[in-house]
């Protein structure tokens, strides 16, 4: 198998969008590479899309497996256990892989000597024309020690499930995306895996094209991301994360003032509210009384989200 890794793709009515997903899987470059599509109760036709592709497929070996609809994270827990490969590599189904990508992600892998995690750069578009001007690079890779090394760096600022390769035996062990977290099951699965080994990070060349905000992407539900995050919260009161406790306090408290800021500038005064609530312990630690305190002021100055008086960036 010229392959370490198969590729597990969730998709949910995904009929426009996923022939242009695998399209890039279809040539000879990609020829042994393991994917697995799980259908997650699609009634648009997304399955049919699957059968065909996989059908005329040059490259690589498309696998087609369907469930009962259970959300993105069940998706993704069955199609790591059909899954071939020592690592798996998440693929969203509106998200579309440079040519390189798959030679470019072994190479990664190759150099992950004791390391759990990979991520790698993406660039957001709206249409997709403008990858077109995306070039190769000769690679260049980073290395953290841990993945709360990774966050408090950020050697990317964009990453999660869609730009993400794990060892397979690792999440088995980890037991997967937790399927009652909706939104963030990305940063609790990371967390997880953080102290079993290090992070690498292609900075170069761009791997794939983010298409943000497609419909049906939670990236914009922030009552589901304010529910997930809380839960992180929790989890990690309970003791379900191992770590320094400055760098978890650090993960912590910065993943939930991205999102807070997120919420108020959309004008979801509610989950700003929920997640800041959760949130306020964390942050005191790890930012202080003056950060924090900005942060109640904002939300109960601003009945519209738009007034700022604390720091947005993490």
């Amino acid at each position: 198998m010229p392959f370490s890794y198969s590729v597990v793709i969730p998709a949910y009515n995904r009929a426009t969008l996923i022939g242009t997903c695998l399209e890039p899987l279809l040539g000879p470059g990609a020829r042994g590479l393991d994917v697995v599509v799980v259908d997650d109760g699609s009634t648009d036709g997304t399955a049919d899309v699957v059968r065909a592709l996989a059908a005329r497929s040059e490259g690589a070996g498309i696998r087609l497996v369907q469930q009962a609809n259970g959300g993105a994270s069940a998706a993704r827990n069955r199609g790591v256990e059909e899954a071939r490969g020592d690592w798996i590599v998440f693929y969203d189904s509106d998200d579309i892989w440079m040519p390189w990508a798959p030679a470019a992600i072994e190479q990664a892998i190759a150099a992950a000597d004791g390391c759990s995690l990979i991520f790698w750069r993406m660039l957001g578009f709206d249409d997709p024309a403008a990858l077109a001007a995306v070039e190769p690079e000769d690679p260049v890779l980073d290395r953290s020690t841990s993945f709360l090394d990774f966050y408090r760096r950020k050697p990317i600022s964009v990453y999660g499930s869609c730009n993400l390769a794990v060892r397979r035996a690792q999440f088995l062990e980890a037991g997967g995306f937790d399927r009652e977290i909706r939104s963030a099951e990305d940063q609790d699965l990371c967390l997880r895996l953080s102290h079993r080994g290090g992070v690498i990070t292609v900075m170069a060349p761009v791997l794939m094209g983010n298409r943000a905000g497609s419909d049906g992407s939670l990236s914009r539900n922030f009552s589901a991301l304010a529910d997930g995050l809380i839960a992180i919260l929790r989890k990690r009161a309970q003791g379900a994360y191992v770590g320094p406790r400055d760098l978890l306090d650090h993960q912590n408290a910065s993943m939930a003032r991205v999102a807070h800021w997120r919420m108020l500038d959309a004008g979801d005064r509610g989950s700003a509210r929920r997640l800041l609530w959760a949130a306020t312990g964390v942050q005191l630690r790890a930012f202080g009384l003056r950060y924090t305190a900005s942060a109640w002021i904002s939300l109960l100055r601003s009945p519209r989200g738009r007034l700022s008086l604390g720091a947005r960036s993490s």
